[in-house]
């Protein structure tokens, strides 16, 4: 997990920033990410005079690719083969990657989102899901919207 350290103190003479990065294991893009965010943070607040502010953000330790991964591999285990996992997007707020969750069909791809999983941002761990029988029901829903283009799809020749 990667922690980001901000500090910010002023006296009546000089100002000082400080920005301090500790972690188990990081990488170059997430310090780039919290020096900025920490650019942006000391900006924010230069008013605060004589009193030493202190901010602790959490930044993403798993990538995009690694939740998505959690995300298809909780699919596999609780729902068929046509249920996909797209592209996370990451929530700060959260502290976690939302993985829109697809209804697939081979030759004719995604037809509609069925769902949506919480990863955490540290951890593949699942926060949370859409219930399995709401997104059965949109599935299905899907599949009826869609069945002649499904059904067509199947029926055209295939090069072997």
């Amino acid at each position: 997990m990667l922690v980001v350290n901000f500090c910010f103190s002023l006296d009546h003479k000089h100002a000082t920033k400080h920005i301090g990065i500790g972690a188990n294991e990081f990488s170059s893009s997430h310090t780039a990410v919290g020096l900025q965010v920490a650019s942006e943070f000391l900006d924010a607040h230069e008013q605060c005079y004589d009193e030493p502010v202190m901010v602790t953000n959490v930044v993403a330790t798993i990538t995009a690719l690694e939740a998505q991964a959690a995300a298809s591999l909780f699919l596999s285990d609780n729902l068929g083969d046509r249920f996909l996992a797209s592209a996370p997007k990451l929530d700060s707020t959260a502290h976690a990657w939302r993985v829109p969750i697809l209804l697939a069909y081979p030759f004719i791809g995604p037809v509609g989102q069925t769902g949506e999983i919480l990863v955490n941002a540290t951890s593949e761990e699942i926060i949370s899901f859409t219930p399995l029988e709401e997104m059965k029901a949109t599935a299905r829903r899907l599949y009826e919207e869609n069945r002649d283009a499904i059904e067509a799809a199947f029926l055209l020749p295939r090069n072997a």
